[in-house]
């Protein structure tokens, strides 16, 4: 199995390549199959659902835009959010 280091310049990966990325600073394209699309919900709509420990969304109010705190109010920030079971935390 080849390094990334030893890959031509240029290289895109399919996703069915089991190649370790090894060395710092190299930029890898990554298919569009693995992007999520993570619906897009106000603070007062995430509060009012019913997730279980590991949902994702988006919040497009957050009062926060720290990695991992909780989120607990409205506010300007659009943020990736998770679900950690007990509260909605960015990340």
């Amino acid at each position: 199995m080849p390094q990334i280091s030893q890959l031509p310049a240029g290289t895109v990966l399919t996703g069915t390549e089991a190649v370790p990325l090894v060395q710092q600073n190299i930029t890898v394209e990554v298919p569009s199959q693995f992007f999520w699309n993570l619906p897009v919900y106000t603070y007062a709509q995430l509060i009012a659902l019913t997730p279980v420990a590991g949902a994702r969304a988006n919040c497009s109010n957050s009062n926060t835009g720290t990695f991992l705190a909780t989120v607990s109010g409205t506010g300007i920030n659009f943020v990736p959010v998770l679900y950690n079971g007990t509260n909605w935390i960015v990340g």
